[in-house]
């Protein structure tokens, strides 16, 4: 343990590194990071995201930064790994995005659970694809999005979840001033 809080304080004294609390610390930028574990000895860098994961997991407080760091370290475990936390995680990550105004961060989350299309509940693919199409709208993915609205709307079973969808729908045509549709 106490070589890696002397590697620590290296990092911090040489601002690669900074402090946030008693006990966490980040990286100034991602590219320090991903040198760092591509140095690492004898692990392969899935597996040290997917340790990072189970340990990021065990400590979730539900802020946002614990949802979006979670479901980078899943993504960057791969979705062969557990595809199934990856699209619970990854999904949670692109609800979170978009109520955050991120919208091309959420496609980019959503995208990672769409990936894992395999392990999406059945009850799930509805308001999942709807999601996934509300994100692609707000990023401009036009195409993307009725694509996404239509799948969603195969997979509703409810009248008044169609309508909605039908509405979401409308809206992308009139985004892109296609009044015919």
């Amino acid at each position: 343990r106490q070589p890696v809080l002397d590697v620590v304080a290296e990092a911090v004294r040489h601002h690669l590194v900074e402090r946030r609390d008693d006990r966490e610390y980040a990286f100034v930028h991602h590219r320090i990071r991903d040198a760092l574990l591509s140095q690492a000895d004898g692990a392969a860098p899935e597996l040290i995201h997917e340790r990072i994961a189970d340990l990021l997991e065990d400590r979730a407080d539900g802020s946002p930064e614990s949802v979006y760091a979670l479901a980078r370290h899943c993504q960057l475990a791969g979705a062969g790994r557990r595809p199934d936390r990856l699209f619970r995680v990854a999904y949670a990550a692109g609800r979170q995005a978009l109520a955050d105004h991120a919208p091309t961060q959420a496609v980019v989350f959503l995208e990672a659970a769409a990936a894992t299309a395999d392990h999406i509940p059945t009850e799930h693919a509805s308001r999942f694809g709807t999601t996934l199409g509300v994100a692609y709208h707000r990023a401009g993915r036009f195409r993307d999005a009725t694509q996404a609205f239509d799948r969603s709307l195969a997979a509703a079973s409810d009248a008044m979840e169609r309508a909605a969808i039908r509405h979401l729908i409308a809206r992308v045509h009139d985004s892109t001033w296609s009044t015919a549709e």
